[in-house]
């Protein structure tokens, strides 16, 4: 499934939400978006060609971890386990147990997580 959302058609926070449903469930996105983004100096120095493919390739990787973020905090908030806040990012559990322990969080494991996982 393919969404269009135009900057001009639809308020950013609607944009926004949009954005983030469509990516968690990791359906195809396409936004068309006539503005400029500033960047500065230092940032496009360390990027070694700019073009669409590596534009696309920034968004990807920003929207993975905005991803990860959003899991993280619904984590932290205690409303899920680490299992689910892993699929809610795209990551094998390791790696979400890897990233939360990184800042500092310590995932939980309940009898239902433990099933799932053993399958």
């Amino acid at each position: 499934m393919e969404a269009n959302y135009s900057m001009h058609q639809t308020n950013p926070e609607t944009l926004i939400s949009a954005f983030l449903d469509k990516f968690i469930r990791n359906e195809h996105i396409s936004i068309n978006m006539p503005t400029t983004v500033k960047v500065s100096d230092e940032i496009l120095k360390t990027i070694p060609t700019i073009n669409e493919d590596a534009i696309q390739g920034l968004i990807e990787l920003g929207a993975k971890q905005m991803r990860i973020e959003e899991a993280l905090a619904i984590f932290k908030e205690g409303k899920i386990s680490i299992w689910r806040a892993s699929r809610i990012a795209g990551l094998p559990l390791r790696e979400m147990i890897a990233q939360a322990s990184a800042r500092g969080f310590k995932p939980f494991f309940d009898d239902e997580m433990i099933a799932e996982e053993l399958g």
